[in-house]
């Protein structure tokens, strides 16, 4: 039987992945990408604690299909949580980029007025 296969702490640390992949979804929903973040950190440090052993009990001979489930199930958190991890590093540039963006429209548009020693102008902000 699988459950008496792995020990205790095992099925604690698998259980914790589980519910980290629902808090992940939860934090997804209301855009907090420093919870996403962390708890995608906390993810990927369970799996290194799991991963091995249950490759390690892929490799025994009396191995089962309820093995290769569960390294299948944790595989694919694996890959959910990388995927998670590269569009936070794709948000978190592009954020970046607009914000260095709107610091550069802002500078242009304070070098504008002072030019125009104060006067109130329409201004179209052009990159550039």
């Amino acid at each position: 039987m699988i459950a008496e296969t792995y020990s205790p702490a095992f099925w604690q640390r698998l259980t914790r992945l589980r519910s980290i992949s629902r808090l992940v979804l939860a934090a997804l929903e209301e855009d907090d990408v420093d919870r996403v973040k962390a708890l995608s950190e906390e993810a990927e440090e369970r799996m290194g604690e799991i991963r091995p052993i249950i490759e390690s009990r892929l490799q025994d001979p009396d191995r089962t299909e309820d093995d290769e489930q569960l390294a299948d199930m944790v595989g694919d958190l694996k890959l959910m949580n990388d995927r998670i991890l590269d569009v936070l590093s794709v948000k978190t540039e592009e954020t970046r980029r607009a914000i260095g963006e709107a610091k550069e429209a802002r500078l242009r548009l304070m070098r504008f007025k002072a030019t125009r020693g104060g006067q109130d102008a329409r201004v179209i902000d052009r990159r550039g």
